[in-house]
């Protein structure tokens, strides 16, 4: 058996970060000469509502409640932020997003970030006339047939009580099994 001895070279500290250094600044070349960093910036983009989400995003502007201040903007996002008691309730701030009769059909209720629960902060419907509520948990029953025209009151709920809470939430209701996006983002034309 023959004894192979492989002779190692150390690289040494500056020889690497000279390197780094070498290949980050051909980076930024490249992506400046390539115009690759034009609409980096977010005001450059174009935000527009989904046309598929059935609600319509006319919520009130929001309220404020025991030092809670429940926000909505222009794409009907949801901001819940404050210092959230324990009232004993099992929901602590409750907030009506509003009343929709929807036709007959399979429906998706759901939040695009999936942080809907009953841990936190939760989107649901009261179905009239049904005892079961409609929740947007990110489980089979999210999804709902409805044989007849039926009417849905949407809330949010905070279950989350004794903390600073600072929670987001973006409603989506559509026609369908699969839930869908709130809201599309395009970069505008830089031409």
């Amino acid at each position: 058996m023959t004894k192979t001895n492989f002779k190692t070279k150390k690289v040494r500290m500056p020889v690497v970060i000279a390197i780094v250094l070498a290949v980050s600044a051909l980076v930024g070349v490249v992506g400046y000469l390539s115009s690759g960093y034009k609409d980096m910036d977010v005001k450059g983009w174009i935000y527009e509502r989904n046309p598929d989400n059935l609600f319509d995003y006319a919520f009130d502007t929001g309220k404020n409640e025991d030092g809670v201040k429940v926000s909505v903007d222009e794409y009907g996002v949801i901001n819940v932020k404050g210092f959230v008691a324990d009232t004993g309730r099992s929901e602590e701030i409750v907030y009506t997003l509003e009343s929709v009769t929807l036709p007959a059909g399979t429906y998706v209720l759901s939040t695009t970030e999936g942080n809907s629960s009953k841990n936190t902060i939760l989107l649901y419907g009261i179905i009239e006339g049904d005892s079961n509520t409609w929740y947007a948990d990110n489980t089979s029953s999210m999804v709902r047939t409805f044989d007849a025209k039926t009417k849905v009151t949407f809330k949010v709920g905070v279950y989350k009580d004794d903390c600073d809470v600072n929670f987001t939430i973006h409603p989506v209701l559509n026609e369908g099994t699969e839930p869908l996006k709130d809201f599309l983002v395009t970069r505008a034309s830089t031409k």
